[in-house]
């Protein structure tokens, strides 16, 4: 009998253990204001709620910051489209500017456009249109790019720039 209960208890603590970890693993970590000028909450879409955030915006997700004129932010699929003066920083220091993204935060993807620089630090990357993998720390661009690294600069149509390694890949 004593095996028995102890198998029940071992059965038991793995399941709860196997249970604990899958929900630590697809816990989703919100997007959180910071600070805004001015902020409104709204409804579109169905039954999504929003909040739009007005002047000197501060957003943060999983360590990195977000800064911008104007945002939207979808409460319930966990992203940010962002407007004016975008800027991006991430913990390692990578900053991303531009004109206006699209942040999924739960996809790890943020997608910029009109006047983007991608800055690791050592190397510079500018285009129109970039979409960034945040996690991977992988850009890639479609529409033309220029990769300033070490004193020399190449431009390409199409292209991906890795900055966890700084190596690029032209097309």
């Amino acid at each position: 009998m004593s095996f028995y209960v102890r198998y029940l208890f071992f059965v038991y603590c793995a399941l709860w253990l196997s249970i604990t970890t899958t929900y630590a693993q697809s816990k989703v970590i919100p997007l959180s204001v910071k600070s805004a000028d001015a902020l409104q909450g709204f409804q579109k879409e169905g039954d999504s709620s929003y909040q739009k955030l007005i002047g000197n915006v501060q957003l943060e997700h999983q360590g990195t910051l977000m800064y911008c004129d104007s945002a939207i932010i979808n409460l319930v699929l966990n992203d940010a489209e962002a407007f004016g003066d975008v800027l991006i920083v991430q913990p390692d220091g990578t900053t991303i500017s531009s004109d206006y993204v699209k942040y999924a935060g739960d996809k790890k993807l943020a997608i910029f456009r009109s006047n983007v620089t991608l800055t690791d630090g050592k190397n510079s990357l500018w285009t129109d249109s970039l979409d960034y993998q945040t996690q991977a720390k992988i850009g890639t661009y479609t529409t033309g790019g220029t990769l300033q690294a070490e004193g020399t600069t190449l431009s390409s149509e199409k292209g991906q720039y890795l900055v966890k390694t700084k190596d690029a890949i032209f097309e």
